[in-house]
C-alpha cells in the first residue's frame, strides 16, 4: 500500500471509528458502569460484528452496483429499529440485585452489526483493494484503530464515573445512554426519509 494511501486510510478509518454513534455510546456506558478492565471484552465483540458486517459488503461491492443505495437504506432502517428498541430498554432499566449490566455483549454485537458506518468502510474507505497483501494490511490497521477507539470511549466512561466517585445510579446511566441513542435515531430517521424521497419521488 503506497504511503499516501495508507495515510488516507488511517485518517479516514480513525476519524469514522472515533465519531459518536450507538456502539460508542454503549461502550462509554459500559466503561462508566463496570470500569475499564471489565468492559474490555466488549471490544472483541465489536470487532467480530464489524468483521461480519463489512466482509460481505466489501466482497460483493462491485456486484451490488446500483443496489447499494437500496441496501444502505435497508441497513439504516434496521439500525433505526434496533437503536430505538435498545434506547427504550435502557430508559426503562431499573437497578436491582437481580439485574445484569446495562450493556451486554449481544447488545454491542447487534448494534455494531447494523451500524451504518459499515457501509462507509465497505464502499468508501477500504476500496480499492489491490491484492491480498493490501487487504491484510488494511484489516490489521482497521482492527488496531477499532481497538484504540473502543478503549478511548470506555475510558471516557470510566473517567466520567471516577469524577462522581463511582456513584452514578444505574438508572441515570441507562437514561443518559438512551438519550444519546435517541439523538442518533433521529439522524438515522432523517437520513432514511431523505434517501427514500430521493429514490422514489
Amino acid at each position: 500500500m503506497p504511503v499516501t494511501n495508507m495515510i488516507a486510510f488511517i485518517g479516514g478509518t480513525g476519524l469514522l471509528l472515533i465519531l459518536p454513534g450507538p456502539t460508542n455510546a454503549l461502550l462509554m456506558t459500559a466503561g462508566a458502569e463496570r470500569g475499564f478492565r471489565k468492559a474490555l471484552p466488549l471490544v472483541v465483540v465489536e470487532l467480530m460484528a464489524y468483521a461480519i458486517a463489512i466482509s460481505p459488503l466489501l466482497a460483493f461491492n462491485e456486484l451490488l452496483g446500483a443496489w447499494r443505495a437500496q441496501g444502505g437504506m435497508v441497513l439504516k432502517s434496521v439500525a433505526l429499529v434496533l437503536v430505538l428498541v435498545l434506547a427504550w430498554r435502557l430508559w426503562r432499566s431499573r437497578p436491582g440485585a437481580g439485574n445484569g449490566p446495562l450493556v451486554s455483549g449481544p447488545q454491542i454485537f447487534w448494534i455494531t452489526l447494523f451500524n451504518p458506518k459499515s457501509l462507509i468502510f465497505a464502499f468508501a474507505i477500504f476500496p480499492p483493494v489491490t491484492g491480498a497483501t493490501d487487504l491484510l494490511g488494511k484489516i490489521f490497521i482497521f482492527a488496531g484503530l477499532a481497538i484504540l477507539a473502543a478503549m478511548a470511549w470506555i475510558g471516557m466512561g470510566m473517567v466520567l464515573a471516577s469524577k462522581r466517585q463511582g456513584n452514578i445510579p444505574q438508572a441515570w446511566l441507562g437514561r443518559m445512554a438512551a438519550t444519546v441513542l435517541c439523538a442518533f435515531a433521529i439522524y438515522l430517521g432523517i437520513s432514511v426519509v431523505a434517501e427514500a424521497g430521493a429514490m422514489f419521488l
